[in-house]
């Protein structure tokens, strides 16, 4: 199975799912599934500020000794930002609407991740 299968695997079975992107730890998207409006949310403001916040969660849950962050719910105004680490290089980001079914959401990033790690 491809990237873009699985990126639309989970975009289409996450209720509330505006976007789900393959990013570099740089902020870059490599892939992503959402309708064109919603992909104008990885050249916005928002996004910068997302990654930054991961970088800096991953960053000092190191030096805690947690042994590295795998996922994790990020809640802004207007979106919830998942993300799910795929290895040192790349994390998945599921944008959601508010008050969706993260427990869903959670489970469908968990369970692709091995694919997309295979298929990079």
């Amino acid at each position: 199975m491809s990237l873009e299968n699985a990126l639309e695997e989970i975009f289409s079975n996450t209720d509330g799912a505006q976007l789900v992107a393959l990013l570099g730890f740089d902020g870059v998207p490599v892939l992503s599934q959402g309708s064109e409006e919603s992909k104008s949310i990885l050249d916005g403001e928002e996004l910068v500020t997302v990654v930054s916040m991961i970088n800096g969660m991953l960053e000092k849950s190191q030096n805690v000794r947690l042994n590295g962050i795998e996922r994790c719910l990020i809640e802004a105004k207007q979106y919830d930002f998942f993300f799910q680490v795929v290895n040192y290089e790349y994390f998945l980001l599921l944008v959601l609407e508010k008050a969706q079914n993260i427990g869903k959401a959670r489970y469908l990033l968990k369970k692709w991740t091995p694919q997309i790690v295979q298929d990079l």
